[in-house]
């Protein structure tokens, strides 16, 4: 997974887990855990350009020029592991705010 990419889903999934944790919604707290759940497993191995390196060859009166993206993988294991604590503290979360949803009625009738 490229940096950038994990960079917004990051934000994105704390977002969730915060409008989720203000205002008791459940919908939210679905889509937080489904974001880090996705991002426990992407995290282990997350690319970030480093360099670009040009290459330049003639042949005859003709040159090409080419490009190459050199990445480097970062396999740091604290990413994937906060992210897994935020994904076991938003399932606890989800299940008190659905169950007080059940226990006090708002969850429409049985």
């Amino acid at each position: 997974m490229l940096l950038e990419l994990f960079l917004l889903l990051e934000v994105a999934a704390l977002v969730c887990f915060g409008i989720g944790f203000f205002r008791k919604n459940e919908w939210f707290w679905a889509l937080s855990l489904i974001i880090f759940g996705i991002l426990v497993f992407a995290s282990y191995n997350i690319e970030q350009s480093v360099s670009v390196v040009s290459n330049q060859t003639m042949v005859g009166n003709t040159i090409f020029y080419g490009h190459e993206v050199i990445t480097q993988p970062v396999t740091d294991k604290t990413y994937s592991y906060f992210n897994l604590g935020i994904f076991l503290i938003s399932l606890v979360l989800f299940l008190f705010d659905l169950f007080m949803n059940w226990k006090d009625g708002k969850s429409g009738k049985r």
